[in-house]
């Protein structure tokens, strides 16, 4: 069973999945990088802070993050 505050971590990093990354079947689908990054850090900061982790969300946190730090500097 997952833990309240990591609902809410799983929230906002659905929110920025859906702002940063394309649905399979995109549909006036627009990148919004802003909300998308506001909710990737925010769902960062708060798994940061969390206990208990919930280490598998927390890594697909991390691993957002270092897929759009690419992005950014490859």
């Amino acid at each position: 069973m997952m833990h309240e505050v990591w609902k809410d971590i799983l929230e906002n990093y659905n929110k920025a999945k859906s702002a940063l990354w394309c649905p399979e079947k995109p549909c006036n689908w627009r990148r919004d990088e802003d909300t998308g990054y506001y909710y990737m850090w925010k769902a960062y900061h708060q798994a940061r802070e969390a206990e208990p982790k919930d280490s598998l969300l927390f890594a697909r946190i991390l691993a957002m993050i270092a897929d759009e730090s690419r992005s950014i500097y490859g």
